[in-house]
């Protein structure tokens, strides 16, 4: 029989004649395969769309051997949700089947390479991180030191004003210093300067990084009706010191108490599909 559709009818005759003519039967011959699918990636490799053969079973084959199915409308329009974004360069292949089983031959479609830090219009990729915050406060009470930086920090003792802290290692940490003055001082808080210094352990010595009486770190401070505030971020790991002097010998002899809140963010792991990256800051 040839490609198409075909009408059988039966007829019973016995010795009085010929009887009735049974109801038609519709046998179709399909040996031709469906035409190859069309089929498009979105573009945060999300799903699938295209068209086949009107009704025919569209087979989605993923990297590493996943199958997926989905039914052609009678347009020929499909389309997939992938339970997996393809962002990493993998091949899919596409085919669609008949109802008679005829398969068609395969389309081919690679995925494209999104990086990981995507955060755009085109892909968000769904991240998680083990990173941990936390907050720490530290504090001290004791004597102003009074001068110029490079004289009263030879001259620290253990009844001065002084506060440590560390930042873990890959992480990093933002920092608010309330420094607050009494008696005199509360007229000097023009010349009421934070320093904040770094210990690196190459020269075995403390290193200033902030010193609030020098160029444009001068405009990180603030000044309240008790004292003075310094907001740092961004701070990288390592062993830190936090100062408050005062330039004027007027507040000689005057005491001075630091608060250093400590916001820190450590290292953590960066899980993306399929993958684990090691996340440090700073």
């Amino acid at each position: 029989m040839t490609e198409g559709s075909h009408a059988f009818t039966a007829t019973a005759t016995n010795a009085n004649g010929t009887g009735s003519v049974s109801t038609a039967a519709t046998v179709i011959v399909d040996t031709l395969a469906p035409g190859t699918p069309s089929g498009t990636l979105s573009a945060d490799g999300g799903s699938l769309s295209g068209q086949a053969e009107a009704n025919s079973t569209v087979t989605v084959t993923l990297a590493g051997g996943v199958t997926l199915t989905t039914t052609a409308s009678s347009n020929g329009a499909w389309s997939l949700t992938l339970p997996t974004k393809q962002i990493e360069g993998q091949l899919i292949n596409v085919t669609a089947t008949d109802a008679a089983g005829n398969a068609s031959g395969a389309l081919g479609i690679t995925a494209p390479v999104l990086p990981l830090a995507a955060r755009d219009n085109i892909t968000s990729l769904d991240l998680t991180s083990t990173a941990v915050t936390s907050t720490q406060n530290y504090s001290d009470y004791g004597l102003l030191l009074v001068g110029a930086l490079g004289n009263v920090a030879s001259v620290l003792g253990n009844d001065t004003a002084q506060v440590e802290f560390t930042i873990a290692e890959g992480g990093t940490g933002d920092v608010t210093i309330d420094a607050a003055a009494t008696g005199i001082v509360l007229s000097l808080l023009s010349t009421q300067e934070i320093v904040v210094q770094r210990y690196d352990t190459s020269l075995g010595a403390w290193t200033t990084i902030v010193n609030t009486a020098v160029g444009d770190f001068a405009n990180l401070l603030t000044l309240t009706g008790s004292g003075v505030t310094l907001n740092l971020s961004g701070l990288g790991e390592g062993q830190y010191r936090v100062l408050t002097y005062n330039t004027s010998l007027l507040a000689t002899g005057s005491y001075t108490s630091l608060d250093v809140d400590v916001h820190q963010t450590s290292a953590g792991i960066i899980s993306g599909p399929n993958h684990q990256y090691r996340q440090r800051h700073g």
